[in-house]
């Protein structure tokens, strides 16, 4: 028979064992607490993505823009070794005076199979040789022209004896725009391309092996930089059209906005000037024709809006030419914004512009 302190201690066992079985919580605290901790964090989770998705695009925008600056900065420096620019109106040129010419477009390589590249900006400016760091250069050595063009009779003789005083030949310079494809390896609307018409091949300095379709300005059509590769008679003197295999093009940017974006915004046209001829008004009253006309060829002047100069007419600059330069880039195709197919005005960048002075002296007048 159980003492009392037997029957205590066994009471309050059972006690204890029934608390421990109506310890925790119920089935639906549970659910409750799931449901309340499920919806705070998916808010966090959906603040964090919002956060990293707005910071993703700031980045993208920023990054962009930097790319756009930096490429026109290049293009400004291009621009100031320059010697003569082309203006729209040279480059669609098919006549001169009475003759009958083709456009400069004809006289460049066939760029259509790169999404439909079209030139923006062409310029003539002097290269130094080498054309590339570490590349083949002409020697300086004395005898190394007459030993290497041993018969006196021949131009390459002189050629070489002049290269190795100036150092220097003058290059085409030639600044196209593309409009993406959707079988195009790159990301943005569009991509501005560049390319240089050497005197020489890579590797034919030493030869002065000249680069197809190459016509010097200066000893072959006389300084006719408006009109060449015709010489002072009208005669072409290009006998194969360039290919650009011989030097490549070069992509300087991408994610630049549609060339012909109708949405892309234009600056206000200046009082006097023609309908949608947003370049400088005229500031000559002794001359005939605009001061400014824009860089690409009649044609597409109204529908390049993204990537586009203003070239002073070098007909009445009388010095040196200047030139007003816009480029817009387009965020489009970056990160946060996938879709390059959209065309919203948000996704245009703010453009950029600058005014720019050639320094070539070349032919121009002292005052």
């Amino acid at each position: 028979m159980a003492t009392r302190p037997q029957k205590f201690r066994f009471a309050l066992l059972q006690t204890l064992l029934r608390k421990g079985q109506t310890k925790g919580f119920t089935l639906t605290e549970l659910l409750v607490s799931i449901i309340i901790s499920g919806i705070i964090v998916t808010g966090l989770l959906t603040l964090v993505v919002d956060l990293l998705g707005n910071d993703q695009r700031d980045s993208s925008r920023n990054e962009t823009q930097r790319e756009m600056q930096m490429a026109m900065d290049y293009i400004v420096q291009d621009l100031r070794e320059a010697i003569y620019v082309y203006d729209g109106t040279r480059l669609a040129a098919t006549t001169n005076g009475s003759a009958t010419i083709n456009p400069l477009t004809q006289f460049i390589p066939d760029f259509s199979g790169q999404d439909g590249a079209k030139i923006v900006l062409a310029f003539w400016k002097p290269e130094p040789i080498p054309y590339q760091v570490g590349g083949t250069s002409l020697p300086y050595t004395n005898n190394y022209c007459t030993a290497t063009f041993p018969n006196a009779n021949d131009p390459k003789q002189q050629e070489c004896l002049d290269l190795q005083v100036s150092r220097r030949t003058y290059t085409l310079v030639v600044y196209l725009q593309t409009t993406q494809t959707s079988s195009s390896p790159w990301q943005g609307q569009s991509r501005i391309i560049r390319y240089a018409l050497r005197k020489y091949t890579n590797n034919g300095l030493t030869t002065l092996t000249r680069s197809t379709g190459y016509v010097d300005p200066i000893t072959e059509v006389s300084g006719n930089f408006a009109n060449w590769p015709y010489d002072t008679g009208n005669t072409n003197l290009q006998t194969s059209r360039p290919v650009a295999s011989e030097w490549g093009s070069t992509v300087l940017v991408d994610f630049v906005a549609q060339p012909n974006d109708s949405l892309v915004p234009l600056p206000p046209i200046p009082a006097g000037n023609p309908a949608n001829d947003d370049c400088p008004a005229n500031v000559s009253t002794t001359t005939s024709g605009r001061d400014y006309v824009r860089s690409t060829p009649a044609g597409q002047n109204a529908s390049y809006r993204t990537f586009f100069a203003c070239v002073r007419n070098p007909l009445t600059a009388g010095n040196n030419q200047d030139i007003f330069l816009s480029l817009r880039g387009s965020i489009w195709g970056r990160p946060g914004y996938p879709n390059r197919s959209t065309r919203t005005v948000a996704g245009f960048l703010p453009v950029l512009q600058t005014q720019v002075l050639i320094r070539g002296v070349l032919s121009k007048s002292s005052s």
